[in-house]
């Protein structure tokens, strides 16, 4: 007597699979900025990362966009099932063999969030849950060889594969951070070390003046909104990089031409009250504007000689009172010793408009 088989919901399999397919398709617009060719709809903050997995650096699978991946993968599955009949069981194997496939590879990505984003991807993890309901819907088609299964006994299932699949994807991707970081950090120290032993240009000698009674003109001081009396020197601008930042290559870019890349707001405040005034430099590491800006007006050591801090920190890492004052990221703002805004720009700019505000604006 031959087993009965476990029914199959084939046409709620396909309305889901349509469903991912539309969140897919959705998000492939986003990714080649079709649509909100500026900001992703998404919260933005330490907790979410949309813009970091749709078009950061993580956006992309080799060539291909991760949500082409994803709509590729519901328009075959949606196929299968439309196709799928009890006297072709090739199709069965086929559409578990992708479910499998996609239970791994969005396991991957939630380790990938975890470790090298440190945040979510709200439209991510709505992909997520409808492979997950999709994998659900067809257990079914496994049994036999796997056990029937009551509803709870099948979603308890379901979670803990998944989870297990997360945690070693989690595993994985940590020793590979860990590489990558220490690796990187030896490097940049190396590369900050030789700049620091480079000898500093001797200036030329000035030449005595040739009319003795003629009264000399007072060195002109470097303009600063800190008083004589209080400022002993100009902040010294060497390029550091302190534990817990993600180490990317425009946060090396920024280290190599002066700026103390920190992890927190404290950070932030103790160089406001010892070597004001600071240049804050908001940024995210995975947003595209930032990455041109960076590379582009900031990649200068011009910006370097300013008698000012150079000080960066990404915007989910920045709380308090100079939060609010950030909407859009790169932002880039002048700070004085009392903790005030003397000037704020969101967006790009070039090296010369960087180097005329901040002149400007520090003038007594």
């Amino acid at each position: 007597m031959t087993r009965r088989q476990f029914k199959w919901p084939r046409w709620t399999t396909y309305c889901v699979e349509l469903l991912g397919l539309g969140i897919s398709l959705y998000l492939v617009l986003i990714s080649f900025k079709i649509i909100y060719p500026n900001e992703v709809p998404c919260p933005r903050g330490k907790l979410f990362h949309c813009t970091s997995v749709l078009r950061g650096e993580w956006s992309k699978w080799g060539p291909i966009p991760i949500s082409v991946l994803g709509a590729t993968y519901f328009l075959f599955q949606a196929f299968l099932t439309a196709l799928a009949e009890r006297h072709r069981p090739w199709i069965h194997r086929a559409k578990l063999a992708g479910a499998a496939g996609a239970l791994v590879y969005i396991a991957w990505l939630r380790g990938v969030e975890i470790v090298w984003l440190k945040g979510l991807c709200p439209w991510c993890w709505a992909i997520a849950l409808v492979t997950l309901l999709e994998i659900y819907l067809l257990y079914p088609l496994a049994v036999p060889p796997l056990p029937r299964l009551t509803v709870g006994k099948r979603i308890g299932a379901l979670a803990g594969a998944f989870l297990a699949c997360v945690v070693l994807a989690t595993g994985v991707e940590f020793w590979q951070f860990e590489r990558q970081q220490t690796h990187a950090r030896q490097e940049l120290a190396r590369e900050v070390d030789r700049q620091k032993a480079k000898p500093s240009p001797t200036p030329a000698p000035t030449k005595p003046t040739s009319t003795p009674s003629a009264t000399p003109r007072p060195a002109e001081a470097r303009p600063s909104p800190i008083p004589a009396a209080e400022r002993t020197a100009p902040p010294q601008n060497l390029g550091e990089v302190e534990e817990g930042v993600l180490l990317t290559n425009e946060i090396k870019i920024l280290v190599r031409h002066g700026w103390s890349v920190v992890a927190s707001t404290k950070s932030v405040n103790r160089f406001i009250e010892k070597e004001s005034p600071v240049l804050l430099l908001v940024f995210d590491p995975f947003c595209e504007e930032c990455h041109a800006f960076i590379r582009g007006g900031l990649e200068s050591q011009e910006i370097r000689k300013l008698p000012v801090k150079l000080v960066a920190i990404e915007q989910g890492s920045l709380e308090g009172k100079l939060s609010h004052e950030v909407s859009h990221v790169p932002c880039l703002m002048l700070i004085d010793r009392a903790g005030n805004v003397l000037f704020k720009h969101e967006g790009r700019m070039t090296t010369a408009e960087v180097l005329k505000a901040v002149e400007t604006h520090l003038r007594p």
